[in-house]
């Protein structure tokens, strides 16, 4: 819970797939979501179409002019996709982070998880049905350009992760599924740190993936609570823990900040 004054803003960790185990959510949390009169996510996806979508991937997802998805990857990289035998055939044309991202996708879905069952999703329809205002903190555009800017060191950093898990995704969403319904913040965080291990790849990831997206929505869940309102904000769950988490940065800048557990709030 961040407040200053009268207005507040709850902030809830995402998990942007899952499945219908996670219905409903705690009382606290239903409890807090009836008080606002404003939903904000990272991208409000009710406002993204179809063409949107495929505009943006032909922008920002395919290789450039005279280069294709071979040119673009790393040895290492490459030694990946041949070791897990993926087949990357249809990817020829795009960049290394699309692929990375598909490959999440798919697993997700093989795993027997869907975005539709995921905790953006489903506020968002509780949200059409309620008739609440429904704000976003990103663009899906700016979400595509933050994979550019990455690089191609990034990228394919983002490529090797994402290969690494694949044989064992759903043991390892699992136990960040567990961390999230205990609300295990110290587990999340330490989650985090494996997540993105020391080095130039992952170091790139963290600065670009979590800490300057991070700095970007406190500054905008600060300019919500300078207007005034209540205000039920949905992130994922990595941008909610640690020293570069929104509710440090917010606790830093001045705004009151508990964190909110079934028995009641405690002092962040």
């Amino acid at each position: 819970k961040v407040s200053k004054g009268k207005d507040t803003a709850w902030l809830l960790s995402s998990v942007h797939y899952a499945s219908e185990s996670f219905y409903p959510l705690p009382a606290h949390v239903e409890e807090a979501f009836a008080q606002c009169s404003s939903l904000v996510l990272e991208v409000n996806v009710a406002e993204v179409s179809f063409q949107l979508l495929n505009d943006l991937i032909n922008r920002h997802g395919k290789a450039g002019p005279g280069e294709n998805l071979d040119d673009l990857l790393s040895e290492e990289a490459k030694a990946a996709i041949a070791r897990d035998n993926v087949d990357i055939a249809r990817y020829h044309d795009m960049r290394p982070w699309y692929l990375a991202i598909t490959l999440e996708n798919v697993a997700a879905v093989e795993s027997g998880l869907a975005w539709q069952e995921g905790i953006d999703a489903h506020l968002l329809q509780q949200a059409q049905e309620r008739s609440l205002e429904v704000l976003e903190l990103e663009t899906l555009e700016f979400q595509m350009t933050m994979y550019q800017d990455l690089g191609l060191e990034g990228e394919n950093q983002l490529l090797l992760n994402i290969l690494a898990v694949r044989p064992n995704f759903a043991e390892t969403i699992n136990k960040v599924f567990a961390m999230w319904k205990l609300g295990d913040v110290d587990g999340l965080m330490g989650f985090m740190l494996e997540e993105f291990p020391q080095g130039v790849g992952n170091d790139i990831l963290y600065e670009v993936m979590i800490r300057k997206r991070n700095q970007g929505m406190a500054q905008g869940v600060a300019s919500l609570l300078e207007a005034g309102g209540n205000y039920f904000v949905v992130a994922g769950a990595l941008h909610l823990v640690g020293p570069d988490g929104l509710p440090a940065i917010l606790a830093r800048q001045g705004f009151q900040v508990e964190r909110v557990l079934a028995s009641g709030p405690v002092p962040y």
